[in-house]
């Protein structure tokens, strides 16, 4: 009976061929609204919400919401982990990030303060972060272990697509609430599509928790060096990428003057107004 339920919980099921094109689309949709609205939704909206402080409500909007998400991506994850519905423990998390999303997504192009564009943005970083760590999890969950190279290609596939997305829908519409609408639409649509290839995101039984009590904190604080050493560089690889495409904007607008300097018909940098308002500042 041991050696069944071993195998049941250690053998994912096969899955259909739907599931990796599905995956690719979700992750993409999903690492769009991360990272699209950095490269110049966010930066043009604090600075036509704060010109004149621009540099330091940038890093108050994106350090908040990125503190957030170190804490929530593994809480998460751990939580999904510990989920045990009829639906399974991944599908219950993406929907609830859905649910989230799609109202902040309404909202947040339409924000007064720094503050309230704070608030908003970690908001949505949370939502993202419940679709980030299950989707991801699906991957051992109920992909077969022959498999599971592909799978993570598609993931590497979404990451460097998304931004891709993301700045080609900014420069599509000029309005950051459009923006964020379109990019919530799409990751609806995108996660629904990737639920349905999910009917195999079982249950782990009870009686696995039991067994493997002893062994709870250390899965939550894991002692292994090298667990803390791939930990330290994932997040610094992180911090020095997105400290790069945030200020990426400003760069081009304060110290290349790319809108001023460009050659007649060249467009300027995604966002719209901020930076041909700027550009005028600087010519005047």
């Amino acid at each position: 009976m041991a050696g069944t339920m071993s195998n049941a919980i250690t053998s994912p099921p096969i899955i259909g061929r739907a599931y990796y094109p599905a995956l690719v689309a979700a992750s993409t949709s999903m690492w769009a609204i991360i990272l699209g609205p950095v490269l110049s939704t966010i930066p043009n909206q604090v600075d036509s919400i704060a010109p004149g402080n621009k540099v330091f409500g940038l890093a108050l909007v994106t350090g908040i919401a990125g503190i957030v998400g170190i804490v929530t991506n593994p809480l998460i994850g751990h939580l999904s982990d510990r989920t045990r519905t009829r639906f399974g423990r991944r599908i219950p998390w993406l929907l609830g990030g859905m649910a989230l999303i799609l109202p902040i997504s309404i909202i947040i192009g339409h924000s007064r303060s720094i503050l309230e564009l704070a608030l908003w943005w970690t908001l949505l970083q949370v939502g993202a972060n419940m679709l980030m760590a299950p989707t991801s999890a699906t991957i051992p969950d109920v992909v077969p272990e022959r498999h599971r190279g592909m799978a993570s290609a598609c993931l590497g596939i979404a990451a460097a697509a998304a931004p891709v997305l993301g700045t080609g829908v900014q420069t599509l519409v000029s309005s950051p609430s459009q923006v964020y609408m379109i990019l919530g639409g799409l990751i609806c649509i995108a996660q629904l599509c990737f639920i349905t290839t999910l009917r195999n995101d079982h249950t782990v039984p009870q009686a696995h928790y039991r067994t493997k009590k002893r062994m709870y904190w250390e899965h939550m604080i894991p002692r292994s060096k090298d667990f803390w050493l791939v930990c330290a560089h994932r997040i610094l690889f992180g911090l020095g990428q997105n400290m790069a495409l945030a200020y990426l904007f400003y760069y081009l607008q304060d110290v290349i003057h790319y809108a001023a300097a460009g050659p007649p018909g060249r467009p300027a940098p995604p966002g719209g107004g901020g930076a041909g308002n700027n550009g005028a500042r600087l010519e005047g």
